[in-house]
């Protein structure tokens, strides 16, 4: 077994594809196909199905191993920048997770002003996703909002954002941008997915101070709950670091409380001294 073979197989197992996969490592397909061959003829077994010239997908063997070689590709991409650029990030390439939209281009606006020629790759999702997009090695460098209690995982607090409400502007609840208990039970609750730690902060919040909605709606996705508030469907819980001033929206608070929550950049325990993460770090500090 050779790490040219293993980083073969994770290339195929990630694009599902022999071509794909050769044109990405800057192989041919068919040295690429036989060093996949190799390794499942080295340890006689089998790692990807096939069919009719096709890949169909992994045997729980190969998706065992694919845990394996995205943490050794992840590694190799540490030493690359390590070694090639002396610390200097002068090229190469960062992968970057986040629950807010708004804050990770932000992010990235202030490492490209600093590292043009490194190239940066966005994913969105709730907080969940984020996390098992770092332990997965799927991405560098998170940005979610909760506590990250995972033993693997660095998580540093970088913000504390207020989780409002937010409807179209000509909502009644804008005019004076505040809702009374009484109010409150008359209106429609916009509300995330399960595992958004914004949805788990507001629910717990009204349900405290006995705060409850006329309807509740559950809306997939950040994107979709902004959607519906602006089309006038009730009003979406949202952090407010993720509204933007062209979206066409309105605050509301509760007349009781206040709701914030916590974001973390958050990375694995055993990158921790990449420069690539540290200089990233540092980014965040000009966020706020």
């Amino acid at each position: 077994m050779s790490f040219t073979e293993l980083k073969a197989f994770d290339a195929v197992a990630r694009h599902g594809s022999f071509v794909k996969a050769a044109q990405e490592l800057g192989r041919s397909q068919p040295t690429l196909t036989t060093q996949v061959a190799q390794l499942e003829k080295a340890y006689d077994t089998e790692l990807i199905i096939r069919s009719r010239g096709k890949i169909k997908g992994l045997t729980p063997l190969g998706e065992s191993l694919r845990e394996i070689t995205r943490s050794l590709v992840a590694l190799e991409q540490d030493a690359n920048n390590l070694l090639r650029d002396a610390g200097n990030l002068n090229s190469g390439e960062v992968r970057i997770a986040a629950t807010a939209p708004v804050m990770v281009v932000r992010l990235t606006k202030v490492f490209k002003e600093r590292h043009p020629n490194v190239d940066c790759h966005l994913e969105f999702g709730n907080s969940e996703r984020i996390l098992q997009s770092i332990l997965q090695c799927d991405a560098d460098f998170g940005i979610l909002g909760g506590s990250v209690d995972h033993t693997d995982c660095v998580a540093i607090p970088i913000s504390k954002p207020e989780i409002v409400l937010v409807g179209s502007n000509d909502h009644p609840a804008t005019e004076s941008g505040v809702l009374s208990r009484k109010a409150f039970a008359k209106e429609t609750l916009l509300i995330r997915e399960p595992g958004s730690e914004t949805r788990e902060l507001m629910l717990t919040k009204i349900q405290q101070y006995h705060y409850a909605p006329a309807r509740l709606v559950e809306i997939g996705s950040r994107s979709g709950a902004i959607a519906a508030a602006r089309a006038g469907m009730g009003l979406a819980a949202v952090s407010e670091h993720e509204i933007e001033a062209s979206e066409g929206l309105s605050i509301v608070r509760l007349e009781s409380f206040r709701v914030f929550g916590v974001n973390h950049a958050v990375f694995l325990k055993n990158r921790s001294q990449a420069r690539l993460l540290q200089v990233l770090l540092d980014c965040c500090n000009y966020l706020t």
